[in-house]
């Protein structure tokens, strides 16, 4: 659970670099300044990775020890 836990963040730590970039490469505009192209494709990606932290999240629940 704590392995699991930690990549999780991690993942999500990746969602806030991932604005940082945003905001340097407009300009240092924030996010409500973004134009609608940019804020589209941050929130797909930002989705794909909230999706990957759930699984991970679940993972030791979703887990069977054999033998």
């Amino acid at each position: 659970q704590d392995y699991s836990d930690m990549l999780r963040n991690d993942l999500l730590k990746i969602i806030t670099d991932i604005e940082d970039v945003l905001y340097t490469a407009t300009g240092n505009r924030i996010k409500d300044e973004w134009s609608d192209e940019v804020w589209g494709e941050f929130t797909r990606i930002k989705h794909k990775i909230l999706d990957k932290a759930g699984d991970i999240s679940r993972l030791p629940d979703n887990l069977v020890k054999v033998g």
